[in-house]
This record gives C-alpha cells, sequence and structure tokens, in this order.
C-alpha cells in the first residue's frame, strides 16, 4: 500500500519553497527522519526529514520546482509489499536416504 509524503507546514507565514536537492530516489528505503530534499524558502535553507518509512515508488517533483507545503513530494510503499516473490530453494545437499539394515 502506497503512502504519499508532502511538504509539510513551514510556519512563520511560508507559502513556498524551492527545491535545491533531492537525496532520495525512486527504489531507496526510506528511514524515519532521514533528509529527502533540501529547500530553499526566502528566509532559510533546509532539509526536509521523512516522517514516513519504506521504499521510495515515485517522487512528484524536481530540482528547481517551486513547492508548496500540502504538495506530495514522494509516495512510498511498504518494503515487504515492494519487493519481488523469490522462488523457494531446495537444500544444497538433499538428505539421502539409507536402507534400514536387516535384523
Amino acid at each position: 500500500m502506497a503512502t504519499d509524503f508532502a511538504l509539510p507546514d513551514l510556519g512563520e507565514d511560508i507559502d513556498e519553497a524551492d527545491v535545491t536537492k533531492i537525496y532520495v530516489s525512486e527504489g531507496d528505503t526510506v528511514a524515519l527522519e532521514q533528509s529527502i530534499l533540501e529547500i530553499e524558502t526566502e528566509k532559510a535553507t533546509l532539509d526536509v526529514p521523512s516522517s514516513v518509512i519504506g521504499k521510495v515508488l515515485s517522487i512528484s517533483i524536481s530540482v528547481g520546482d517551486t513547492i508548496k507545503p500540502g504538495q506530495i513530494i514522494i509516495s512510498v510503499g511498504d518494503t515487504a509489499d515492494t519487493t519481488p516473490p523469490t522462488e523457494p530453494r531446495e537444500p544444497a545437499n538433499p538428505a539421502v536416504e539409507t536402507p534400514a539394515s536387516p535384523p
């Protein structure tokens, strides 16, 4: 199941920011509080930390974009849901049956 992460409220009457760097790519795994991107406002340049955990499924912004609080930045999915299933493996040394010895 995908979860969208939006630019949080930047406070102090800041209603937009310019994207200067994006630290993640599609397929990356994002941790809680990991910096996802760098933005520049009229007052400061700051990193935006993630409030979600999972594998990055899509990135909705690009460097140079002007974004607003509430705008979707990335979509992430559960790492278990995005990993393709693996085939069960046979044991490397299959058990060899030995005939029972006569009584």
